[in-house]
């Protein structure tokens, strides 16, 4: 595996059809998690060997796999779409054509089949903190006098915490090391994946669901938009084996660059704030608790899709933002009419207010950080959750009718949070959080 795959980020070379190896054409591939893109000329020769017609327009079908080919090796591109052509009628030159592609992987040979695969890591900003995995240690170095004149770094890869599921998914700890001689630098590299292993190799998009479950639960406990990268993937068919014997090693983990980036996009940041506060970690969750969230997750995809999504909106006006949580909220609290026999076939609905009702009745633990308002904003606390329910069903009406008044900016804001932690604070309780640690975490929030 070439140590600079992600570094070479514009090469210009050939592409193959995966299946049967033809070469089609030659042009330049462009690769970063904004864009996936190649471009090439298109004659009669090059559209017939992609299946299209002489001009190629955007709605035709295309093969979703292809190899590109260089002096840097080969790349599997997966999942692409006919993105735009251009003809030239009458000039006697040839057309253009570009191909998108959602993931680009490294592969060793033209025959290596990526496109299903047996395990995927992915990196999610704010993770090897909420596990509190970690491969590197320090440790000072002190004379006779205690004074430090050294450090010492200790890096060794941990045993991964084994989630389980049909999707064989851990926490896995890494490191990786880099030395330059010639400038005198030595780099450690530490990082946490979530990874999938699965004994049959199949299509990424299945493995891709636990990873954004797992997303989904890091943006409950931080409320941040945290990002997610694809890192690697690897398919059993092609180990890493001994040069002599040709026995299997271990598993052969492939870099990728995609443009799947779960909720959010290349945009979203991989790093958050070294102070920023969580409402739970992966300790009080405790493993079985991950794994049924993870196997759960269909379920609950009414609820969670639209409350982690609101974090992901790039400067949404507020009432958007509120609809989205006002919608989470009413998914929990029908869900729970249905739970407590209120809602059948007979009534297939209950009013916003008494949903936000069931909510509260069936919630165990304080709600007091949701009723607490923002005085540095003129938002006063509420005095109990019967006055804050109101002030929210009558924002939610506002900002979803149009024969109301606007909400206003600051308060709609205020409550759309504090409608937030109320789901956020139901789900950790109904996912094994203690309501001690809840209550303690929940005033500490930043």
């Amino acid at each position: 595996m070439a140590a600079d795959f992600r570094e070479l980020t514009e090469r210009v070379g050939f592409i193959h059809n995966a299946e049967t190896h033809e070469q089609i054409g030659a042009g330049r591939l462009d690769l970063s998690p904004k864009a996936i893109t190649f471009e090439m000329p298109v004659d009669d020769d090059v559209t017939t060997k992609l299946g299209l017609s002489q001009f190629p327009t955007s709605d035709e079908e295309l093969s979703e796999r292809f190899v590109f080919r260089d002096r840097h090796g080969k790349v599997g591109l997966g999942r692409c779409n006919l993105r735009s052509s251009t003809s030239n009628w009458g000039g006697g030159l040839p057309g253009w054509v570009r191909l998108d592609a959602q993931y680009a992987v490294e592969i060793g040979t033209l025959d290596q089949d990526y496109w299903a695969v047996n395990g995927l890591r992915t990196e999610i900003a704010g993770l090897a903190a909420w596990t509190g995995l970690s491969s590197v240690t320090s440790e000072p170095v002190t004379d006779e006098h205690g004074l430090i004149k050294g450090v010492t770094q200790n890096a060794v890869s941990g045993d991964p915490i084994e989630i389980g599921t049909s999707f064989g998914l851990s926490m896995y700890p890494h490191f990786s090391a880099t030395e330059s001689r010639a400038n005198g630098r030595y780099t450690l590299t530490e990082k946490t994946f979530v990874q999938t292993k699965t004994e049959e190799a199949i299509p990424w998009e299945e493995h891709v669901r636990a990873h954004q479950s797992m997303q989904d639960l890091i943006v409950l406990a931080y409320w941040s938009a945290c990002g997610l990268q694809v890192a690697s993937v690897s398919n059993d068919r092609y180990p890493v084996t001994s040069p002599g014997s040709g026995q299997r090693i271990a598993d052969k983990w492939r870099e990728v660059t995609a443009t799947w980036g779960g909720r959010g996009n290349w945009e979203t940041p991989m790093e958050l704030p070294a102070n920023k506060r969580v409402l739970f970690h992966l300790g009080d969750l405790g493993v079985p608790n991950v794994r049924r969230w993870i196997d759960e997750s269909d379920d609950w995809i009414r609820i969670v899709g639209p409350l982690t999504s609101s974090q992901f909106q790039k400067n949404p006006p507020i009432e958007a933002k509120f609809m989205q949580i006002a919608v989470a909220v009413e998914g929990l609290g029908y869900r729970i009419g249905k739970q407590k026999g209120l809602i059948n076939e007979q009534k297939t609905s209950l009013a916003f207010p008494k949903y936000l009702e069931l909510i509260h009745q069936s919630l165990d633990c304080s709600v007091e950080t949701v009723l607490e308002g923002s005085p540095d904003n003129g938002i006063s606390a509420f005095s109990d959750f019967d006055s804050w329910a109101k002030e929210f069903n009558k924002t939610y009406k506002e900002a979803k009718h149009a024969d109301h008044p606007l909400p206003d900016h600051v308060r709609a804001w205020v409550l759309a949070e504090s409608g937030a932690l109320l789901v956020r604070l139901w789900l950790a309780r109904h996912f094994g959080v203690g309501r001690e640690r809840l209550e303690k975490n929940a005033k500490y929030l930043n």
